[in-house]
Parts: C-alpha cells; structure tokens; sequence
C-alpha cells in the first residue's frame, strides 16, 4: 500500500513539476522591430520571455502576434480591445464602448535616432491613471493627432472589433504601425505573451518584469 502511495505521489510531483515548467520556461525571442514601436517598455534590442497562450488575453497584455501582413514577420504589441467591443481614438485618450480607458500617458522626447539598441525616450511629463504607460512624442502631446491619413481604423471614427479578434496597439502610440492601420488581429495569430525582460542592451533593465 505504501508503494501505490508512494508511486502516486511520484506521479503527481512530475504533474506538477511540468506545469512549472511549462508556465516558467519561456522562449527567449529578441526584439528586432523597425521601429521602436514599444519604447519605453521594451527598448530595441532587448530579449524577453514569451510564454505561451495560456487561459483568456486580457486587455493590457504584451503580445507576440504574426503579422496580418507578413506572417512570417512577429510583432510584440499591447492588447488594447477586446472581441465585440467598439473602440475608438480621440487625441491622445482611447475609447472602449463610448467610455474612455484609463490609462498613464507619458510625455516624450523623440530622439534623432530612435531604435538605437537599449535606447529610451526622455520622458517630459505624465498625466492620467492606469495599469500601464503609454508615450506620445512631444510634438504631438497637446492634440495626440499624428495626422497620418494611413491610420484609419478606430481613427476617425468607432471601429467594432470581430469576434475572436483584438485591437492592438504600440506603446509609443506616435511611432507605431499597429490595429490603426490594419485593423484587429485573429486569437489564432497570437503566439505567446512577452513576460520579462531577459536581457537588455541596457543592464539596469535586465530580469525587469513586464507590465
């Protein structure tokens, strides 16, 4: 009897020591964007972990999707809608169903170059509440209008996201070519969540959780 309960308790301390595994051992994938779409959460050369797709996608999760261009091509992006709902920009403020998202908005200096490896954005001032920062360049902050006519979804006027599909967006909202300019994007396409930092060209970034 001691040898069934014994090999029981094997069997159940490999279980579980294969669902941490599965949820802690992520893929490490290096951020090579053209742009630095994600500054100033994720800086251009750094190295996160990817987990995979587990449970529901919530609004504000960091995702590493196949582009609907070029699926060949992984983009890293923030979820901003969800399935069903109807989403809209105004400014610098988005609107989910007609109410506005709370979210932190940040003030930056855009640099001569941009996607300089570890390189962030200066940041000038911050105002609203939220569980993430988002960042507009200092020459758009007063009216949040990049005025680029190729951003037309959500853009100047409410877009109702499909079902099973999500509205994603770069933190830095005024360098970055995201769901504005090609509409939501399908739960299949989605491959992982960034987690962490692994690591950064920057070393006071290294094993920095995401959020």
């Amino acid at each position: 009897m001691k040898k069934i309960i014994l090999f029981g308790a094997l069997i159940l301390f490999v279980l579980v020591g294969v669902i941490v595994a599965r949820t802690f051992l992520s893929e490490a994938r290096t951020v090579t964007l053209p742009v630095a779409s994600m500054a100033n959460t994720i800086l251009v050369g750094e190295k996160v972990a990817v987990a995979d797709v587990a449970g529901e996608i919530k609004r504000g999760d960091l995702v590493v999707f196949k582009s609907p261009k070029e699926p060949a091509i992984l983009y890293l992006m923030r979820v901003i809608g969800l399935p069903g709902e109807v989403i809209q920009t105004r400014g610098k403020k988005v609107f989910i169903n007609n109410a506005e998202l709370a979210e932190r908005r940040v003030k930056v200096e855009f640099p001569q170059n941009p996607n300089a490896p570890g390189k962030a954005f200066k940041e000038l001032a911050e105002e609203g509440e939220g569980g993430y920062r988002v960042y507009y360049t200092s020459a758009n902050w007063e009216s949040g209008d990049s005025n680029d006519q190729m951003a037309k979804y959500a853009t100047t006027s409410p877009y109702q996201i499909l079902p099973g599909q999500y509205f994603v967006m770069g933190d830095c909202r005024d360098n970055s070519m995201d769901s504005r300019y090609w509409g939501s994007i399908a739960h299949a396409a989605i491959i992982g969540k960034a987690t962490m930092i692994l690591d950064s060209p920057n070393p006071a970034r290294k094993s920095l959780t995401l959020k």
